[in-house]
């Protein structure tokens, strides 16, 4: 905003941050660059928090690093409850895994031939037919 303010207002800027804080009563540029610091700070924990944020499947394992966590979990093909397809408004792939957790291909992959590629996969190494579902399990 400032850069904004220097473009738009060029010498007439110092009076502008004069008025602005007799306005208000306190120094809005300071409270402004603190608030940027604060912003800069959750953006930058989000981007750690979503760096990493994949699935990576091998031959004999899936290690999946989930949102929000720090550390990755591996999952062997006989540790899959079930493969799914939902056939809803947004058609996607969900595979859920004994211990309650679940990878929603939803908000992963961006193409049907790679999620068909994939679901086939881990439906031959774990050994479970890939079910088509009209809506999300209520597990």
């Amino acid at each position: 905003m400032m850069i904004v303010n220097k473009i738009v207002l060029k010498e007439n800027l110092n009076e502008y941050i004069i008025y602005n804080n007799l306005k208000s009563g306190f120094k809005s540029i300071k409270v402004v660059k603190h608030m940027g610091y604060f912003f800069m700070c959750f953006g930058l924990l989000g981007y750690c928090f979503l760096w990493n944020y994949n699935i990576k499947i091998y031959k004999d394992k899936m290690i999946i690093h989930w949102f929000l966590s720090v550390n990755d979990k591996s999952y062997k093909y006989d540790q899959i409850k079930s493969v799914s397809f939902i056939k809803n408004e947004t058609p996607h792939p969900l595979i859920i895994f004994k211990d309650g957790m679940d990878w929603d291909f939803q908000n992963g992959l961006d193409a049907a031939e790679k999620d068909s590629t994939i679901l086939k996969f881990v439906s031959e190494k774990s050994g479970i037919k890939i079910d088509t579902l009209s809506e999300e399990p209520k597990y």
